[in-house]
């Protein structure tokens, strides 16, 4: 009997489905469009699209539908209202700041009859009977997050059922036995079931609805595709614009829509849904549909965001706006559905009648602009023209103000760059009677940094752009850049400086096929398809003439046809390594400096171009080369980094009156000046920029904007630090930070903003702490003369009978200068007295007078080395602003030792109006007006402080110990002309003995710098063989070797070796290193080399494998494994040893994993093997890993107590590490020891380096001499040795 019932069941549920088969063959076949000014203001989770076509009886309808991915766990869907309070659906979703919601299901007056249930609980069950028949209504619910839709009951208590099938006429009522317990966490119930399985059911009769219910009305319906998606849909009806829809038209239009199940909700008046703060559809809750007037529902489904996300700017001018003015004859209209709160505005018609839009309020950036206007279709004109005024360019964009399809909404007219002063006007014209006004509205798409004005001509400078070697990718800021540049800046001309691809010392084809492929896909194509020009020139690592087979491929790529840049060229002769084009009024020549060498065949053809009509007619002529004249960056100040012979390539550019020389290289932007020639340093775009010379300043990527003015004969720069994800974060670079002049091996150069000046001034101030003497100095430029006098009065000591007493030395403040001049003496007594003296000058003279490169030293008996100083400054100089100590607060007592540990004090670094050099004294008093002064310690321009804990313990005298005792210190700062005095602090030290326990810094030890062992190379490593001997390594590919007695061994210097019949030259050496066996092992490019120490030939040869790059400096562990890390820490590291069998081989025995691993120039290990160190080239700290096995290596906690990064790092004596730091900026070059076993560290500063880069460090056995291997600054190895003991003391 139950088989036979439930094949009834089924039959009767197989006739409700064919049913319908008739209606199911009219397809309604809509065009849905997606929202987009609803669609930019939700998230990518909801989006919103609408219909407005006809059925198929031609009837019109207008629907929309949005859809909800429900695997985005910030959202949250709900049902929500309170049946007795009843609100419209747009409160609803004001009261829960919903981004979505939609009317719920059907009501009395102060109840719901529908089933609904919200965050699980039953707040009504529906109605059970209608028409007298038991009935199952329809029902939509989200259990556990899930949707699903069923026809439901209350057979029970409080509790809701679901049933498989609607309950039939004449049935009983369902039972629990019949059907499932329902426990969704949210449901509204509604009805009837539009889908179901994916097919369209026809059940409003059986679920209890009228014919004039289930007829053409205003619809709601919520379904969902698939678990994870829902689909809520209105449908608008009773109004011009749509007819409504039947409840089987519906459900076509629910399974057209690809919706599994479906239900229908409310309707009629009820019908609404409002999402991102509009109202989406027309209500009709009065006739023909007003949005303003919304009918109040029992409840509403809600959609909500856990964690609001960022919200647009959005702008808006209605017409009762101070933005919005009219012109011409125009009135209110008496249409609905206006914006916000005023009525519409109407005109004829006609040429004189028009509207205007200002965006005065609105930051500079990318907006989609959308207007609104009310529709009558008996008088609205069709092709209404909104002409768009922005910057010198109007767009005009023409809409249809006489269909529905456009009232109710905001139509855009598309994406737009905008700034103030940008416009928006509406011309009533058009085919029509009239033009309607209503609400113009901008939401912002991205907002733009600070845009300077545009010039006649703007050029874009970027430089540097690549990555690791061999790399055919780009960091992100490059690829963000290159999107940037044309939809930001939409420059004329895009200029590289160079270094495009990550080459030199690529050997094989199809790298470098990618890697022009990678630039390609990443630079060129995205600059091509947005049409902007692009003008490079070749750098060191795109192809130098040192690198025949990367020049090569070089030369291929840009030769094709279809990578040739759209350059209007005058010479292409030797493109793409030299060459020339114009562009504008402005003449270009690109030309070979991707290394440092100038060959008189260069100069030639770069005077040949100058001499051409199309450079002599230009109203400007720039020049590209990577390579700089002079040096700007920190590891960039050496020969090799800069063009041979600057003055002569000057005078040449000078003498056809080039106005600026573009370069790369340095990695660092500073915008400079030489003489009549600017000079334009690009910093990096892409990976490694670098710290400016004497500044200590995090570097920065950057891009240059170049605004050429023909009329002022300007040139203005504007430069942004590129490194920020939001566009509108990247902030313009302030060029006043960047020093005013930089001095380097190959000359000066000066901020292009300095104004040259012939006169300067300075105040004499004592060199020790305590002098009375006083005195000016004063300079001034006449003619080509330069004439110095000054004064002084109290010196503690005598002049020096010598020449030079008084003295005119070039030199910035804190710098021990050159001497240039001895000027003449007038002093009856040695202690007062008058100077004076004249020299000629040049331009170079007056630009160093002009930002205080000059100072005036007088030395005496007492002090002969200077008593007295004066650095010169032009007039309009200023004082440094004051600082106070900032390690130190005055609440606290701070405990001291009776150590050697050094106790730190520091304070931030005081800023100059004119970026001159700021020194610092630190003074400590008893007293608060410091007139018992104990302390007066100069620092030069490190802002801290490190005596010894015993220094500070013996101020407490008979303190007893924890008792505190209060001191007062204070920050005296100075330019060398002015003082400042900063505030004096209280500061609290009290007697402690408790026992060292961390790590301390001490005292470094007396090493004594020897002199150069060797005076040129630029240094890669420093070892000492099994013979004694020292071997020193040039990246330039020379071994010198150095017996013990200093002279060089008699194979010295080794630049090639053979194995086993294969030669090798050295070029280039990453590294050295000694075997267990004590001969000598070679990083060298991507191959690992072993040498004889006592014949300097050849033993063994190893290649990195394919797809792997240059290596490091070789180590061997105490088990005569060598480990030899790459480059790059992306790529493999591996771990070798020699073939017994075949010793001119290595065997790989493993490779290691070092997740997250830095790019390290060089690396060292613990004897084990079981400690590795990476050292930070560009950062101030080293990385660790260790192991317990060797294999497998864990990354440790960092060392962080260097002062900035490094590229030499040795494991020494005891299992101590030492270090060769690079100068930053303000502190030099320093060598940096830890002693883990014993917890001391100490720092040695080696000013006498002048800020020299080491990428080696030579540590003896016993840790008596360092050889520190100078990268630049000429290169070289510098000796230091360990005084012994007795002459320490």
């Amino acid at each position: 009997m139950r088989n036979r019932f439930t094949r009834l069941k089924k039959v009767a549920w197989l006739a409700l489905v064919l049913g319908t088969q008739a209606v199911q063959a009219q397809q309604l076949n809509l065009s849905w469009q997606p929202r987009q000014d609803l669609n930019i203001l939700l998230p990518a989770s909801v989006r919103v699209h609408e219909a407005n076509g006809s059925l198929p009886d031609g009837a019109p309808v207008r629907a929309m539908y949005a859809t909800v991915d429900l695997r985005d766990e910030n959202l949250s869907l709900r049902t929500v209202g309170n049946p007795a309070n009843r609100q419209t659906t747009l409160e609803h979703y004001q009261d829960y700041n919903a981004i979505l919601a939609i009317n719920g299901g059907y009501f009395a007056p102060t109840k719901s009859v529908s089933l609904y249930i919200s965050d699980g609980n039953l707040i009504e069950p529906g109605i059970r009977k209608s028409g007298g028949n038991n009935i199952t209504r329809g029902a939509f619910g989200l259990v556990n997050g899930k949707p699903e839709i069923a026809w439901t009951a209350n057979p029970i208590g409080n509790l809701i059922y679901k049933y498989s099938q609607p309950t039939q006429p004449g049935q009983p009522a369902p039972t629990t036995r019949g059907g499932e317990l329902w426990l969704p966490g949210q449901a509204v119930g509604g009805g009837p079931v539009l889908v179901k399985q994916g097919k369209v059911v026809d059940v409003g009769t059986v679920e209890g609805f009228g014919a004039a219910h289930l007829g053409r009305n205003p619809r709601s319906a919520i379904g969902y595709l698939d678990k994870h998606t829902l689909l809520l849909l209105v449908v608008d009806g009773r109004q011009g614009a749509s007819a409504g829809v039947t409840t089987v038209e519906l459900a076509h239009m629910m399974r057209e829509l690809g919706c599994s199940e479906a239900v229908n909700l409310d309707g009629g008046g009820s019908s609404a849904m409002v999402a991102a703060d509009e109202v989406v559809n027309i209500p009709v809750d009065v006739p023909n549909g007003n949005r303003h007037s919304l009918r109040k529902n029992a409840n509403a489904l809600v959609l909500t965001q856990r964690e609001s996300s960022p919200k647009r700017q959005v702008t808006y001018i209605d017409t009762d706006s101070p933005n919005y003015t009219e012109f011409g004859l125009w009135r209110d209209t008496n249409h609905a559905n206006y914006y916000g709160s005023t009525l519409s505005r109407q005109a004829s018609a006609n040429s004189h009648n028009s509207a205007r839009y200002d965006f005065k309020s609105i930051a500079k950036g990318k907006y989609q602009l959308a207007t609104w206007w009310t529709v009558d279709t008996s008088h609205n004109a069709a092709q209404v023209p909104y002409v768009l005024h922005r910057g010198s360019k109007t767009d005009t964009l023409r809409v249809n103000q006489n269909t529905y399809a456009t009232s109710g909404r905001w139509n855009v007219l598309g994406d737009f760059t905008l700034g103030p002063g940008d416009y928006l006007e509406l011309l009533a014209q058009g085919k029509g009677k009239k033009a309607v006004a209503d609400a113009v509205r901008l939401v912002s798409i991205e907002k733009f940094p600070e845009l300077p004005r545009r010039g006649d001509l703007r050029l874009a400078v970027i430089s540097d752009l690549n990555s690791g070697l061999g790399a055919a990718t780009y960091e992100w800021q490059v690829d963000s850049i290159i999107q940037r540049l044309p939809r930001i800046w939409q420059p004329d001309l895009v200029v590289c400086g160079g270094d495009m691809v990550a080459g030199q010392g690529v050997s094989d084809t199809e790298t470098l096929t990618k890697m022009w492929q990678g630039f390609d896909d990443h630079i060129a194509a995205p600059l091509r398809a947005a049409g902007i020009p692009f003008a490079f020139t070749l750098g060191n690592h795109d192809g130098s003439r040192s690198f025949a087979m990367e020049r090569n491929a070089a030369g291929s790529y840009w030769n094709d046809a279809k990578n040739l840049p759209s350059l209007q060229f005058i010479d292409k002769r030797h493109f793409p390594y030299y060459y020339s084009f114009t562009h504008g009024n402005a003449f270009f020549v690109s030309w070979e400096a991707s290394s440092p060498e100038i060959t008189d065949e260069n100069l030639r053809w770069l005077a040949e171009q100058f001499n051409l009509p199309e450079a002599r007619q230009a109203k400007y002529r720039f020049v590209l080369g990577h390579m700089p004249l002079y040096s700007v960056a920190q590891e960039r100040d050496s020969k090799g980094n800069l063009l041979s012979n600057p003055e002569k390539l000057r005078q040449l550019l000078e003498q056809y009156k080039v106005k600026t020389y573009i370069s790369g290289h340095q990695h660092a932007y500073y915008p400079g000046k030489r003489g009549k020639l600017e000079l334009l340093n690009a910093g990096a775009a892409g990976s490694g920029p670098r710290s400016w010379l004497t500044l200590d300043k995090t570097p920065v990527n950057t891009v240059t904007l170049v605004d050429i003015f023909y009329e002022q004969d300007t040139l203005v720069y504007t430069t942004y630090d590129i490194g920020t994800e939001r566009a509108a974060e990247m902030a313009v670079f302030d060029e006043k930070v960047l020093p005013p002049v930089i001095e380097g091996v190959n000359g000066h150069l000066i901020r292009r903003d300095i104004a040259v000046t012939g006169e300067a001034k300075g105040i004499f101030s004592a060199l020790s702490p305590g002098a009375s003497a006083t005195g000016t100095a004063a300079l001034e430029v006449r003619g080509d003369k330069l004439y110095i006098s000054g004064e002084f009065t109290g010196l503690e000591g005598k002049l020096l009978k010598e020449q030079g007493a008084v003295s005119l030395y070039h030199g910035r403040h804190t710098e021990q200068g050159a001497p240039l001049l001895a000027l003449k003496v007038k002093s009856r007594n040695g202690r007062k007295g008058s100077f004076s003296g004249r020299m000629a000058v040049q331009d170079d003279e007056k630009e160093l007078l002009s930002v205080g490169s000059y100072y005036v030293s007088i030395k005496t008996d007492k002090h002969p080395d200077g008593e007295l100083r004066a650095q010169l400054y032009p007039a309009a100089n200023q004082a440094p602003a004051a600082v106070a100590v900032s390690s130190h607060n005055s609440r606290n007592a701070y405990a001291v030792r009776q150590t050697e540990a050094l106790f730190r004090l520091s304070w931030d670094k005081a800023t100059d109006p004119d970026g001159d050099f700021v020194s610092y004294s630190y003074q400590l008093a008893s007293d608060e007006h410091f007139k018992n002064l104990l302390w007066h310690k100069n620092t030069g321009r490190v802002p801290g402080i490190k005596p010894q804990e015993k220094e500070w313990y013996a101020l407490l005298q008979h303190a007893a110990e924890g008792e505190p005792v209060t001191f007062y210190h204070r920050i005296i700062t100075s330019d060398g002309k002015h003082t400042t005095y900063g505030p004096g602090k209280p500061f609290q030290l009290m007697k402690s003995n408790e026992p060292l326990e961390d790590f301390v810094e001490v005292p470094a030890p007396n090493y004594v710098f020897a002199g150069k062992v060797q005076e040129t190379g630029a240094g890669y490593g420093a070892r000492w063989d099994k013979h004694g001997n020292l071997w020193l390594a040039s990246y330039d590919g020379t071994l010198y070797v150095k017996k013990p007695d200093g002279t060089d061994a008699p194979f010295s210097p080794l630049r090639q070796i053979t194995v086993n019949g294969e030669a090798f030259d050295l070029r280039t050496i990453g590294g050295i290193g000694v075997d267990a066996d004590g001969n000598i092992l070679l990083a060298r490019n991507r191959h690992l080399l072993k040498v004889d120490a006592a014949s300097g030939q050849g033993i063994a040869a190893w290649e990195v494998p394919n797809g792997g790059r240059a290596i490091t400096a070789p180590r061997v562990n105490d088990k005569g494994e060598i480990y030899v890390m790459s480059l790059f820490g992306e790529d493999p590291n591996y771990v070798l040893k020699q073939n017994e069998q075949r010793p001119h081989q290595f065997d790989l025995v493993r490779t290691l994993n070092l997740p997250e691993r830095i790019l390290a120039r060089t690396f060292t290990m613990a004897p084990d093997g079981k400690t590795l160190y990476f050292p930070n080239p560009g950062s101030p700290y080293i990385q660790v890993y260790t192991s317990e096995d060797g294999t497998r290596y864990k990354k440790q906690e960092n060392i962080t107590s260097t002062a900035a990064g490094c590229n030499a790092i040795e494991v020494g004596p005891g299992n101590t590490l030492w270090t060769a730091v690079r100068a930053s900026g303000v502190v030099p070059a320093t060598f940096h020891f830890r002693d883990e076993k014993n917890k001391k560290m100490w720092t040695l500063q080696l000013p006498e380096l002048e800020g020299a880069e080491a990428r080696g460090l030579g540590v003896s056995a016993n840790g008596d001499t360092l050889i520190f291997c100078s990268w630049d600054k000429g290169g070289g190895f510098y000796k230091y040795v360990l005084q012994p003991a007795e002459q320490q003391e």
